[in-house]
């Protein structure tokens, strides 16, 4: 902070004076010095979150317990910590290279579980502190045999979304189990790969099965969206092939587990078919695409930036794209590094958190809720996507930050 000059308006001083003051109150300094020692260390977590939070059991409306917790794959272990209060004046700083805050308003959408119930959608489009639904669903349970669709929880979540007035976004998940099992028997080639949670079993990524079948899919949902007359609701939808968030899992050293080369040519092509796909079912849709960790395959000098930028350059021309992280916290985004600044100012960044902040006994929020909205709100986000147990949690702390979620007041 600069000092303050020596001839100050008499007018401002007292107010230039509280801000010094308040600067070098010690509690800042502690939160500067976690967020330095944080941003130093993070670019060695891999965490494939998106998809894989599909399968947290979420609290309902009707109940307090606490959703199981599982390590995500590739995701060490969270080391516990201690609970920070959560209050308007505990608020993470602003990310890195952002500009001053565009006067918009911010939305928060629930994010349901997969085979989420009617009631339970119907109790969170109700609440006024929700501006829609974030449906989650796995390709398997849309389409459990060939070209044979079950749009029953799809479209229970419009018709919800729709007569409350609410938005939606749409979220299939194609890797990590997602992927209909039906694919093998058309020659869809596999890989198995090794992580902290256990082996996992995906599509190559690269496989031209899965991607034109994956491809098809979106096209058969897209067509079923606009046949329902709904496709209004429908405000964002995520690319959910080749992986959930652009990193491979499974991958190291130029090639994946089991021995398939990297080919990055190849998987970057993959990718924008994919997002052409999304951006063809559903025209004038904002369609996100997830960041990346520092890397693409583990040890290729760190092209997660690079090559996120690359593909984000060549698709916005012709698709409404927009980052996602689903890895906020109170500490902020590791993934959010992985953005280019001019992309992020042009086409906007939106988060999902980590965790929830209510039900978190492996205290992997590592702080507020409230600092970790007001990262994102400093970093230009304006779309949450917030766990259900905050969202029917009853702390004024809490009630707060998902305020501040929609207004960026206090941050």
């Amino acid at each position: 902070m600069q000092e303050t000059p020596t001839q100050t308006p008499p007018e401002t001083a007292s107010v230039v004076q509280r801000v010094l003051t308040a600067a070098k109150k010690p509690q800042y300094m502690t939160v500067i010095a976690i967020l330095l020692f944080a941003l130093s260390a993070s670019g060695t977590v891999l965490a494939l979150h998106t998809y894989e939070s599909m399968k947290k059991p979420a609290t309902s409306p009707a109940s307090s317990s606490s959703p199981s917790q599982t390590t995500h794959p590739g995701t060490a272990s969270a080391k516990p910590a201690t609970k920070t209060p959560d209050s308007p004046k505990d608020t993470a700083k602003a990310a890195p290279g952002t500009s001053t805050l565009a006067a918009s308003a911010g939305k928060v959408f629930a994010l349901l579980d997969p085979g989420e119930s009617s009631a339970n959608m119907q109790a969170y489009a109700s609440k006024a502190s929700v501006d829609g639904l974030a449906f989650r669903a796995r390709w398997s349970d849309l389409e459990p045999s060939a070209d044979s669709y079950n749009w029953s929880s799809l479209d229970s979540a419009l018709t919800t979304a729709g007569s409350s007035g609410k938005k939606m976004t749409i979220h299939v998940g194609a890797s990590s189990g997602g992927y209909p099992n039906w694919l093998t028997g058309m020659g869809m080639k596999t890989y198995t790969y090794t992580i902290p949670a256990g082996s996992r079993k995906d599509p190559i990524p690269w496989d031209s099965v899965y991607i034109q079948h994956y491809n098809q899919f979106v096209a058969a949902l897209g067509q079923h969206v606009t046949a329902t007359g709904k496709q209004s609701v429908v405000e964002h939808v995520s690319v959910g092939a080749p992986v959930a968030e652009m990193t491979i899992a499974g991958c190291a050293n130029g090639q994946l587990q089991g021995g398939t080369a990297y080919d990055r040519t190849l998987y970057m092509n993959t990718w924008k078919s994919t997002i052409a796909a999304n951006a063809s079912a559903f025209p004038g849709k904002k369609v996100f695409v997830s960041l990346p960790l520092a890397f693409i395959c583990q040890n290729d000098g760190n092209d997660g930036k690079a090559f996120a930028t690359e593909l984000m350059n060549s698709t916005k021309t012709t698709a409404s794209v927009s980052y996602f992280a689903a890895d906020l916290n109170a500490l902020g985004s590791t993934r959010t590094a992985q953005a280019d600044s001019s992309l992020k100012a042009s086409q906007g960044i939106n988060y999902q958190t980590i965790w929830s902040y209510t039900s978190d006994p492996q205290s992997r929020f590592q702080g507020s809720l409230s600092s970790g909205v007001c990262y994102g709100w400093k970093a230009g986000a304006r779309y949450y996507e917030l766990y259900k147990s905050d969202l029917t949690s009853i702390s004024a702390s809490v009630i707060n930050a998902i305020a501040q979620a929609r207004s960026g007041a206090g941050c």
